[in-house]
């Protein structure tokens, strides 16, 4: 079971990523002012969906030694790296492409929030 330790943590940290989120669609419609509500959503959904959320979560196995800005920016880059291989090792298999970003994102962040439960398990004990 996840501790309350954890869930804190999580909290925090989607709390701030929510904040990004609305922060990125306030500038995209300034920028775009043009532009429909949805399709900046729809854009930034799929921005955060493929390249941030995976990585950042991925980046939770070094949450005690990077902070918040740290794992969001080298989670970033390391969750882009991840998805681009995952893909194509995918594609390698026969799965097409269409259904990558329903698969990868979902589970990488599954194996981050993982992570996160056995390494506090592990430094509980």
């Amino acid at each position: 079971m996840i501790n309350k330790n954890i869930l804190k943590i999580l909290k925090k940290d989607l709390l701030i990523l929510l904040s990004l989120f609305l922060i990125s669609l306030v500038s995209l419609k300034i920028v775009f002012f043009k532009e429909s509500i949805f399709i900046l959503l729809k854009t930034i959904f799929g921005f955060f969906w493929i390249f941030i959320l995976p990585g950042f979560f991925l980046m939770y196995f070094w949450h005690d030694k990077l902070d918040f800005l740290e794992r969001l920016i080298f989670g970033t880059a390391f969750g882009s790296s991840v998805i681009g291989i995952a893909s194509y090792y995918l594609g390698l298999g026969g799965i097409h492409s269409k259904i990558h970003s329903f698969i990868l994102p979902p589970i990488l962040i599954i194996m981050g929030i993982v992570l996160l439960i056995r390494k506090n398990k592990i430094i509980e004990k």
